[in-house]
């Protein structure tokens, strides 16, 4: 979880600057819309295979981002504590007594 934690914290500064102004559920709209019109683009584009390559390669990595959105909203939610944080840095946050 931590290494996932890392690859979105990662993108998301890239991208789009600190957890700490997110809007997670923005993101998850803005990447369903992008997901969405990829997908429709890929099959207007069927008679041009070069162009519907691109928006079908375009389209993978979006789902291959989109996958991670629940954590990122998870990691965005204001309710989290300073206790939350370090669960998940030293990795009990799925300790024994929770099965």
């Amino acid at each position: 979880m931590y290494r996932q934690l890392l690859y979105i914290h990662t993108l998301v500064c890239v991208f789009l600057g600190s957890f700490l102004t997110l809007n997670a559920d923005a993101v998850k709209d803005e990447v369903d819309y992008m997901w969405q019109t990829l997908h429709k683009l890929a099959k207007i584009l069927y008679d041009i295979p070069g162009a519907k390559y691109v928006a079908e390669m375009v389209r993978a990595k979006v789902e291959k981002f989109r996958q991670y959105v629940p954590l990122l909203q998870t990691v965005c939610n204001e309710g989290l504590q300073e206790r939350h944080w370090q669960q998940v840095i030293v990795g009990n946050i799925f300790d024994h007594h929770y099965h």
